[in-house]
């Protein structure tokens, strides 16, 4: 059964959003080898990532497309948008082109 909270009742995090003040943004941790590299605030609207320098995550390697992936802000969550990429985009290890993300996704590129 889903339950559809009112404002009246909505969770801490959301009564928040819906007041005006904004919550913490999610974090990217970027790894590689299991030893994190970077980690990232997505606290704008959206974040490209890809092998080309212009993206805002540019990962230079040959198992990475040009433009990869785009994660897109939107109501308080986030989208994983696979860019038709050539080796394709993984959560959990199963193949994903578009995915509602949430708090420990596995995102492998």
């Amino acid at each position: 059964m889903l339950l559809r909270r009112t404002k009246k009742d909505a969770a801490p995090a959301e009564a928040k959003q819906q007041s005006g003040k904004s919550a913490r943004p999610p974090m990217l941790q970027v790894s590689r080898n299991e030893a994190v590299i970077q980690k990232l605030s997505l606290d704008g609207p959206q974040l490209l990532i890809g092998r080309l320098e212009d993206c805002d995550l540019s990962i230079p390697s040959r198992y990475v497309s040009r433009y990869h992936i785009l994660l897109v802000r939107h109501n308080g969550h986030t989208i994983l948008i696979d860019l038709d990429s050539t080796k394709g985009t993984f959560v959990h290890a199963e193949p994903d082109r578009y995915h509602v993300v949430a708090d420990g996704d596995r995102i492998t590129i």
